[in-house]
């Protein structure tokens, strides 16, 4: 059903979304041990998750920091004046 090269994708792409990064460096013939011990300097002695942060994208970013932080979604508000008479009237019912 899977080979060795489907695995070694299906666990990179999800260590990119933030799933364990372990099955990718097993699936790849990285020793666990090796593994851990090269997460373990990297991380608490060169501090690399602080100097090399991956892309962001609608999977990992929450939505609250960069660009669009504090703003709605979406097309910016017409004024009241240029609103059809229909959403005038929506708006009115509304309250």
């Amino acid at each position: 059903m899977f080979n060795l090269e489907d695995y070694q994708k299906i666990y990179f792409q999800g260590a990119q979304y933030g799933y364990s990064k372990m099955r990718a460096g097993v699936a790849s013939g990285i020793k666990q041990l090796a593994q851990l011990s090269l997460m373990t300097f990297e991380n608490d002695f060169l501090h690399m998750t602080e100097k090399m942060i991956p892309l962001q994208s609608s999977y990992t970013s929450s939505g609250g920091e960069g660009a669009t932080a504090g703003k709605e979604g979406g097309r910016p508000e017409l004024p009241d004046e240029d609103k059809s008479e229909k959403t005038q009237a929506n708006i009115a019912a509304m309250g």
